[in-house]
């Protein structure tokens, strides 16, 4: 039983992610891979953007961090409310990651009219 609501996270937390991989699979008409980022890449950003959140380490297992999150079959009694906290912070980075792209192109488009004048 643990397992499987392990799995149903996992997929609860990457759902987004998928999606999103499998639009740009279907657009580029081509394979979706993730590339590796070295080891001195991974330093540097955690250098620069240190974590203690468990979701960003480099070897970060979703079974077993859901595992951690509920142990017992008790504790899946808080499961609905991880997932409704699970899905407002996607929905938060999804609202932050669209300001940004939109910034950046607002900011790319200036930089366009700048160079033409």
């Amino acid at each position: 039983r643990r397992e499987g609501c392990a799995l149903e996270m996992a997929e609860v937390a990457t759902r987004k992610a998928s999606e999103e991989a499998l639009m740009s699979q279907s657009l580029s008409g081509g394979e979706v891979s993730v590339p590796e980022l070295g080891v001195e890449v991974q330093s540097a950003m955690a250098d620069v953007l240190p974590s203690v959140d468990p979701l960003d380490a480099t070897d970060f297992d979703a079974v077993e961090y859901l595992n951690s999150k509920f142990a017992t079959e008790r504790s899946l009694s808080a499961l609905e409310g991880f997932i409704g906290e699970v899905t407002g912070q996607i929905g938060e980075l999804d609202e932050e990651i669209s300001r940004a792209v939109h910034a950046q192109a607002e900011a790319g488009a200036r930089a366009s009219r700048d160079i033409q004048e």
